[in-house]
């Protein structure tokens, strides 16, 4: 796990909190890539990198999963 993995974890929480934050990220087009949302996570405070994002997502997905099976 990288280390800004668990700030990663920490922006999709947010994500899922705050309709807002959420608002602007259902706007971004997928083609674009993880960096508009790279871009959106520093401007809501968070350090982190594409490869955290997808690790962290990753991650959130997998615990998910074991929680429910």
């Amino acid at each position: 796990m990288g280390t800004r993995v668990p700030e990663a974890l920490a922006f999709l929480r947010r994500l899922r909190e705050d309709a807002e934050l959420a608002a602007r990220v259902d706007e971004l087009d997928p083609a674009d890539g993880l960096e508009p949302l790279v871009a959106i996570a520093a401007d809501a405070g968070f350090t982190v990198s594409a490869e955290d994002l997808r690790s962290a997502y990753r991650l959130d997905w997998n615990l998910r999963r074991a929680r429910y099976w």
